[in-house]
């Protein structure tokens, strides 16, 4: 007697995977991201195939408090999040970033070590208390004005033509013999602030 299985009885081993997705776990910014036609429901993730190449997000004042998922976007060059409540945000995975705008919201920190591409950084008015700039020859413009931090050193920030740290709890910036040689005129600090090149 013989058997034979008919085509029906194929098993889902053949089905393709579900296409990858990555998790957006505050609504805000999955809305926002709908609104900007990257996603078209709110369930708590995006398909990684419609943010991947994404290189302009402009998100501000959306009400944001968390920005997890932004590692998703692996080719993003500028970030503007401004006037948002965001308290932490993780850009390490984001190598191409080159202009990140994060001005009014609440955060503590931000590790921006490893943006070999970096030219503008935007902070005015969080509650950073240290920043560390260091090894990025390619900063242009760098505003942490309205923050707590205490110590800023830019002698390795040698494009660097713009700076704000007004209103900050900054009283000696570090800079290099060169630039202690010539202030640039983008330097905008307070009247108790002054330059060493050391400032311990």
């Amino acid at each position: 007697m013989a058997f034979s299985c008919s085509s029906d009885d194929s098993t889902s081993d053949n089905d393709p995977p579900p296409p990858a997705t990555t998790s957006i776990p505050d609504s805000n910014f999955e809305q926002a991201l709908i609104d900007l036609g990257f996603d078209d429901a709110l369930d708590g993730r995006v398909l990684n195939g419609n943010i991947e190449n994404i290189m302009d997000l402009i998100i501000d004042n959306k009400n944001i408090t968390n920005l997890s998922g932004l590692q998703g976007f692996t080719n993003l060059y500028n970030l503007s999040a401004n006037d948002n409540s965001i308290n932490s945000i993780n850009v390490t995975t984001n190598s191409k970033l080159k202009f990140i705008y994060l001005d009014n919201n609440d955060l503590s920190g931000i590790n921006v070590q490893g943006l070999s591409m970096l030219e503008k950084l935007s902070l005015s008015n969080n509650t950073i208390s240290s920043i560390n700039v260091s090894g990025i020859p390619t900063l242009q413009q760098l505003m942490i004005n309205g923050n707590s931090v205490s110590e800023l050193d830019v002698s390795t920030n040698t494009g660097l033509t713009v700076l704000d740290t007004r209103n900050s709890d900054i009283t000696c910036i570090t800079v290099s013999d060169n630039q202690l040689n010539n202030i640039p005129n983008g330097w905008t600090v307070d009247a108790t602030t002054s330059y060493n090149t050391n400032c311990n």
